[in-house]
């Protein structure tokens, strides 16, 4: 498989994980709001320390991530394989993927356990910051440093 076979395949396995893990959350979360699950609620106290300890971590893992992935993509430069270098870019897109994935679901379960009113903006933060993260063959191509980036 040549290079260009390998950067399609990659870029289209990137795009069908990241689109069907994103409408897996989105379909949760709409499931969630309009079914009403006979779920106990947990006691207050128990529920203020969960509330908790899911806020730190998403604050946490949001910036955390963003920071592992990026450092993780700043090494890719020194692999002088492009098919090294790009089997390695999957493995570190995927985990930033599956990163932010967790988080969404991890707010949406806050909101289910907790009655928290603020877990659905989390969540929807968590939303948007996916399409940051989304992948696309330049993004790839830049990050992988197949090309070098545009000078300002």
């Amino acid at each position: 498989m040549n290079n260009e076979e390998l950067i399609r395949t990659i870029d289209k396995k990137l795009k069908i994980n990241f689109y069907c893990g994103f409408l897996v959350l989105v379909l949760f979360c709409v499931l969630i709001l309009t079914v009403h699950l006979p779920i106990q609620k947990l006691d207050a106290v128990l529920s203020v320390n969960l509330q908790q300890v899911l806020i730190v971590a998403l604050l946490a893992g949001i910036p955390g991530g963003l920071v592992w992935a990026k450092d993780k993509m700043k090494e890719l430069e020194s692999i002088s394989s492009i098919p090294v270098r790009l089997k390695q870019y999957k493995k570190y897109a995927l985990i930033r993927q599956y990163i932010f994935i967790t988080l969404g679901f991890l707010a949406l379960a806050m909101h289910v356990l907790t009655v928290m009113k603020g877990a659905l903006m989390l969540f929807a933060v968590v939303v948007l910051l996916c399409a940051f993260i989304a992948p696309s063959r330049r993004r790839m191509e830049t990050e992988a440093y197949l090309i070098q980036p545009e000078e300002i």
